[in-house]
């Protein structure tokens, strides 16, 4: 895997304490303390990160969508000269229901789901 300049989780709806939204969290603190990058997330609040020190949060006001999310982090990727972003979040429901030889499988690469890497 090559090296990125941040981790940006992506939550599954609302609230934070969400299991899903959960689990993408630890995942993105992972890989932020694995490869020493910060954790960005937006708006403030979408994530528990407890007092973690390498985390960059944006806020906007109103509903909050993907879109506005995205938005915070091209905005802030570009002050910060950001390049590569590994994306954290959860599969989208088209993917869940995908099966081959009769079982769904999953591609966990961070050990989301704490089963690690199923093919």
């Amino acid at each position: 895997m090559g090296s990125f300049d941040v981790v940006f989780p992506l939550n599954f709806g609302l609230p934070a304490a969400l299991p899903a939204n959960r689990a993408i969290a630890e995942a993105a603190l992972r890989a932020s303390r694995t490869q020493d990058i910060p954790v960005f997330y937006a708006p403030l609040g979408i994530f528990e990160l407890g007092d973690y020190p390498s985390r960059i949060c944006a806020d906007f006001n109103g509903y909050i969508s993907t879109v506005k999310q995205v938005r915070a982090l091209v905005e802030t990727a570009r002050q910060r000269a950001w390049r590569r972003v590994l994306i954290i979040a959860a599969p989208h429901r088209a993917y869940r229901d995908l099966h081959f030889n009769g079982h769904s499988e999953v591609v966990d690469i961070w050990g989301v789901t704490g089963e690690g890497i199923r093919l």
